[in-house]
């Protein structure tokens, strides 16, 4: 008896020491006379000294005020009368410092012989500690999925059977699939993907990577995948994801703006490279024009100084072999009459001197004509291009018809440089066209004030539609001539035709800029 009492001794303070550790607390409750005794443990739980009176009253009077009606109702109603087992969790007030605490109660009725309720035998445990860590849980769960509700972005919870357990605001905003659209994977294959050859693409590629991150224990790695919306629109996503605990978080961000925005910053790259090549070619054929010009103008200076040396030398010829032999003969004359000589000799060098005079002065009145026709200067531009026709039919037998109001005022400075150029012009008639006509219009513009002469023949035309820029011998005149009147503000058009005639239009404003 002593070892048996001995074992029960170690054996109920074994007992009492491990509901002190887990907090347990035992009780029996006298259903007829609300009487109930209890453990050390139980009072520390609800602090209440051990001495003092214990009651199901005063029990209930720790109770919560909130839980009290509950725990009464339960007891009454589904333990007394349902004869259930107690079992319900519960805040109590502390008696000696006021602290609210959760507890876990569980009991169960005796009865007796006549089902009547004895005893309720039965624990309370503390379990404020678990309720603190499920309330901390609870609220990091309601963070966790208010940050995935409202997170920009999408998301989905997906089993490893496949079921679509969750997809947030963001993902039924981006995609318009609503959870009932796509409850499993099997679903959002065919709705996401509807082409069956890239749906195959995209279904061994993403189960590869999952798989592949579950074996490595790893994040999915992200991949870009062209993925159909419910109103069939499509969006250029990158797909990842983490595996945890038998599940998988699918990540989805749209980078169809990126991706649009990438496509035209590539397109304009390409349509700036494309007009970067177009102007690099422009500007070489601008540079390549410009050397021919360069070329043609060399060419020009030097035509202008043979032209210039001819017309020096010819002018030294008309003074030296005409005027100048006129006026040493008519010196010679003069100077060698003798004064005792008859007086009939006399008249006859006079007679002579004269006639030697005279055929100076026709020869320097003739360089003058050549020069600047005195017409010119003093009845207009009209009226010197019918002098420069008659002149052109006696020295070059070619007929010239011009038409024009010789009425019309032309400033003089315009008038040389017009004359002038249509002689060039009627000159590249005699040397090229090979025709003996030519016509000549001067006409004012309509409703401008400028003035436009049309010099036209039947000749044999040019053999390129623009002359000027040939580098021919009549082109490089016509070059010349196209330099002098832009001078003045003015232009020359050529229109030719091989075997059919050329049409050269001079227009110039009534005001030249300079000349």
């Amino acid at each position: 008896m002593q070892g048996s009492s001995k074992g029960f001794q170690v054996t109920e303070a074994t007992l009492r020491e491990t509901q002190a550790i887990a907090g347990l607390g035992s009780y029996v409750i006298d259903v007829a006379t609300g009487q109930i005794e209890i453990t050390d443990v139980l009072d520390t739980i609800f602090g209440v000294d051990r001495d003092s009176e214990h009651s199901v009253e005063r029990w209930l009077d720790l109770v919560h005020p909130a839980d009290r009606a509950l725990v009464r109702d339960h007891f009454t109603v589904d333990v007394v009368a349902k004869r259930q087992q107690f079992d319900k969790e519960y805040r109590i007030i502390r008696e000696d410092d006021g602290a609210e605490r959760w507890v876990h109660g569980r009991g169960e009725l005796e009865f007796d012989e006549h089902r009547r309720p004895l005893r309720l035998i039965g624990t309370v445990q503390d379990i404020t500690d678990r309720k603190r860590v499920e309330q901390a849980l609870r609220e990091s769960e309601s963070l966790l999925r208010r940050i995935i509700e409202e997170s920009p972005i999408s998301m989905a919870i997906v089993s490893m059977d496949g079921i679509i357990e969750y997809i947030n605001r963001r993902a039924i905003e981006t995609f318009g699939y609503l959870p009932e659209d796509i409850p499993n994977m099997d679903r959002w294959w065919v709705q996401a993907y509807p082409d069956a050859a890239y749906r195959a693409e995209v279904v061994a590629q993403w189960m590869g990577l999952v798989g592949k991150a579950i074996a490595q224990n790893r994040e999915i790695e992200r991949r870009e995948y062209r993925t159909t919306c419910k109103d069939g629109t499509r969006k250029t996503m990158i797909i990842f994801g983490v595996p945890v605990s038998g599940k998988v978080f699918v990540m989805f961000e749209d980078i169809t703006e990126r991706k649009r925005e990438e496509d035209f910053l590539r397109r304009s790259t390409e349509m700036l490279e494309s007009r970067v090549a177009e102007r690099t070619q422009e500007l070489e054929r601008a540079n390549a024009a410009l050397d021919r010009s360069v070329a043609q103008l060399r060419k020009l200076a030097m035509e202008l100084t043979q032209t210039e040396e001819r017309e020096r030398k010819r002018l030294a010829t008309v003074l030296h072999d005409h005027v100048q032999q006129y006026l040493v003969a008519a010196t010679l004359r003069i100077s060698g009459l003798d004064r005792d000589a008859p007086a009939e000799m006399h008249a006859r060098e006079v007679r002579e001197t004269i006639k030697l005079l005279g055929e100076a002065l026709d020869a320097s009145r003739s360089l003058t004509t050549d020069l600047y026709p005195p017409v010119l200067r003093e009845m207009g531009l009209v009226a010197g291009l019918c002098w420069l026709a008659d002149w052109m039919k006696d020295k070059h037998s070619l007929i010239v018809e011009v038409t024009g109001n010789e009425s019309l005022e032309i400033p003089e400075s315009l008038r040389i440089v017009l004359f002038q150029a249509v002689r060039e012009l009627l000159f590249n008639v005699v040397k090229h066209a090979g025709v003996p006509r030519a016509t000549v219009r001067v006409e004012p513009m309509a409703n401008t004030e400028s003035l436009r002469i049309v010099v036209a023949d039947q000749g044999v035309g040019f053999p390129g539609n623009d002359p000027a820029v040939s580098g021919s011998p009549s082109g490089l005149g016509l070059f010349h001539m196209r330099e002098r009147l832009a001078c003045i503000g003015g232009t020359l058009e050529v229109a030719s035709t091989p075997r059919q005639g050329a049409t050269i239009a001079i227009t110039v404003p009534m005001v030249p800029a300079c000349v």
